[in-house]
C-alpha cells in the first residue's frame, strides 16, 4: 500500500472514531435530559440545512460568473431532482432555479432557459418570477412567440408589481416597435416611490445560531485532520459540545434581537445600521424590503470602532445572488441574508458591543440600469416629495 493511500485510510479512520465519539457523547447525555433532546434536534435539522446551503454556494458562485454547467449538474443529482415544493430543501432549490434562469437569461441561452423555467414552473404553479421566466423563454422560440407575448401580457395585468414581468413586459414592447409606450412605463416606476421603497421596510436581526457554531468546528476539524494535526483535531469535538451546552445553559445565548428600521444614506452616500449587540453572538440577519430591486456594495463590519475584515464563505444569500462582490435583490418576495461572525475578533470590554453595518446601495430601475443611493439623491424634491430625513 503508498503512503499517500496509507495516509487517506488512516484519514477516513480518524473522521470515523471522532464521529462515533460525539455521538456516544451525544447519547450519553441526551438520554438524560429531555429538554436538551429537544433543543439538539433544532440543531440537527439545521445541519441538514446547512448541507444544502454549502452545496448552493459553490453553484452560485459559478452562476455570478455565467458559468451554469454546475448548478444544471447539482438540480440533475437525484437527492435534488427529488426534492418538491414543501421539502425542507426547496427554498435553496429555488435559489439555483432563481439564479440558473437569470444567468441564461443574461447569456440568451433562451431554449435551455425554457426548459429550466418550465421545470421550476412544474414545481410551483403559483411562483410568478418562475411563469414570468418561461413566457419570456417563450417570446424568443420559434413557433411560440405569440404565446410568450400573450403571456407576459397576461400576467403583467395580473401582476404589475413584480419586477420580473415589467422588465420583460417593457422590452417586448421596445422589440414590437412601442418605444413610446415603453418609454412611458419605463419612467412611470422612476417615482418617489421607487427611491423610498427601496429606504424602508428592513429589518435587523442578531442571535446565536447553533449551525453556524456547529460548520464552523466541522471546517476546523478537517483542517486538522488534512494537516496531521491529530491533538488539535481531538480537541475540536470537546470544544464544540462546551460550545454547545453553554449555548443550552446561557440565557443570553438563547436571546434573539430585532428592530425595524429604515435606512438613509449619511453625506457620505453610505448605510449605516447601528445597534448594541450581545457579544458572544454568532449570526446577524439584514432583511432587505420586500421585491427590493437594488444591489449592496462596499459591506463593512465595525465592532466598537474597528473595522472587521469578513470572508465571502460568512456570507449565506436567500433570495438574493452574489454578483462580482456585491450582494442583489432583484425582486423576490423575502430576500435576506446572514453574516456570521464567529471568528471575527469581538473582544472588548462588558457583555455588548456596538455594531456598525455600512455599505451603499445602488438602485435598479426596470431596464437594468442602475443609479446610486445618495444623499442627493433622497432629498431630491422630485423623488421625496419635497421632503427629507
Amino acid at each position: 500500500m503508498s503512503i499517500s493511500r496509507l495516509k487517506a485510510k488512516l484519514l477516513a479512520n480518524s473522521a470515523s472514531m471522532i464521529g462515533a465519539l460525539l455521538m456516544l457523547t451525544f447519547l450519553f447525555t441526551a438520554l438524560n435530559n429531555k429538554a436538551l433532546i429537544d433543543d439538539l434536534g433544532k440543531v440537527w435539522v439545521n445541519a441538514y440545512q446547512g448541507s444544502y446551503s454549502s452545496e448552493v454556494r459553490g453553484a452560485l458562485i459559478e452562476l455570478s460568473s455565467g458559468q451554469t454547467d454546475h448548478a444544471i449538474d447539482l438540480l440533475e443529482q437525484s437527492d435534488w431532482s427529488s426534492v418538491r415544493l414543501g421539502d425542507r430543501g426547496y427554498r435553496f432549490k429555488r435559489q439555483i432555479l432563481s439564479n440558473l434562469c437569470r444567468t441564461l437569461y443574461n447569456n440568451k441561452d433562451y431554449q435551455r432557459l425554457l426548459d429550466w423555467a418550465t421545470a421550476w414552473r412544474l414545481l410551483d404553479e403559483r411562483d410568478v418570477n418562475a411563469i414570468a421566466y418561461n413566457y419570456e423563454a417563450l417570446r424568443h422560440t420559434d413557433g411560440r412567440r405569440k404565446e410568450g407575448r400573450e403571456g407576459l401580457l397576461e400576467y403583467f395585468k395580473k401582476y404589475p408589481a413584480n419586477g420580473y414581468l415589467q422588465r420583460f413586459y417593457v422590452w417586448m414592447l421596445f422589440d414590437a416597435g412601442e418605444v413610446e409606450q415603453a418609454t412611458a412605463l419605463a419612467e412611470k416606476y422612476l417615482s418617489p416611490d421607487w427611491v423610498r421603497s427601496a429606504t424602508v421596510g428592513w429589518e435587523l436581526r442578531w442571535q446565536w445560531k447553533t449551525r453556524h457554531v456547529i460548520t464552523n468546528y466541522m471546517r476546523l476539524l478537517k483542517q486538522h485532520l488534512a494537516n496531521g494535526d491529530w491533538g488539535d483535531a481531538w480537541k475540536v469535538p470537546k470544544d464544540m459540545w462546551r460550545n454547545v451546552l453553554e449555548w443550552k445553559n446561557s440565557e443570553l445565548l438563547k436571546e434573539k434581537g430585532y428592530s425595524a428600521l429604515s435606512v438613509f444614506p449619511n453625506r457620505d452616500d453610505r448605510i449605516h445600521i447601528i445597534a448594541d449587540m450581545p457579544r458572544n453572538i454568532s449570526t446577524i440577519r439584514i432583511d432587505l424590503p420586500p421585491h427590493a430591486n437594488l444591489r449592496i456594495s462596499d459591506f463593512d463590519v465595525t465592532i466598537d470602532g474597528d473595522s472587521k475584515n469578513l470572508s465571502p464563505d460568512a456570507f449565506e444569500y436567500i433570495n438574493l445572488f452574489e454578483a462580482q462582490g456585491s450582494i442583489q435583490a432583484d425582486g423576490d418576495e423575502d430576500p435576506y441574508f446572514l453574516v456570521n461572525i464567529l471568528n471575527v475578533d469581538k473582544t472588548g470590554v462588558g457583555p455588548f458591543m456596538k455594531v456598525d453595518l455600512s455599505f451603499q446601495i445602488a438602485l435598479i430601475d426596470v431596464l437594468g440600469q442602475e443609479r446610486l443611493l445618495s444623499y442627493a439623491l433622497v432629498t431630491d424634491p422630485r423623488f421625496n416629495g419635497g421632503s427629507s430625513e
